[in-house]
């Protein structure tokens, strides 16, 4: 019954919308309605890819490589990347476990909290780069 409910207000109201604003005949108010979700929807997406656009032209400034670039869009990490790297990546950590030793510096990035000191992604950085991770489904 909610679906129902819910159904009727995303489909049903802006046809009501567009009818009551242009005085357009119910029929007309449909089309009018479906060609103007179109156009947003085809703005929106013309929108975000400028935007993945820029963003990897600064990523490949920034790093000097348009491998890295298109994984770190992709949101994929590998052996070897930066911290800094992993940032743009991922974002900032959740938190950082940190092991100091005489020999290492090993740090555990954690993303994706899924309950009580339990998270989706554990990264292990050693001096500054990625090691690494386990991800769990």
């Amino acid at each position: 019954m909610q679906y129902l409910v819910v159904l009727a207000i995303v489909v049903c109201l802006p046809v009501v919308l567009v009818q009551r604003t242009t005085g357009l005949s119910t029929e007309s108010a449909v089309v009018a309605t479906v060609i103007l979700v179109a156009l947003a929807i085809a703005c929106q997406r013309a929108f975000a890819k400028a935007r993945r656009a820029q963003r990897r032209a600064a990523l490949v400034s920034k790093y000097r490589s348009e491998t890295e670039a298109d994984m770190i869009l992709d949101r994929r990490i590998w052996s070897g990347m930066s911290t800094e790297q992993l940032v743009d990546c991922l974002g900032r950590p959740e938190g950082v476990d940190q092991q100091l030793t005489t020999r290492k510096q090993k740090e555990v990035w954690v993303y994706g909290r899924i309950g009580l000191n339990r998270y989706r992604n554990r990264i292990t950085v050693e001096h500054g780069r990625v090691v690494g991770w386990t991800a769990k489904g």
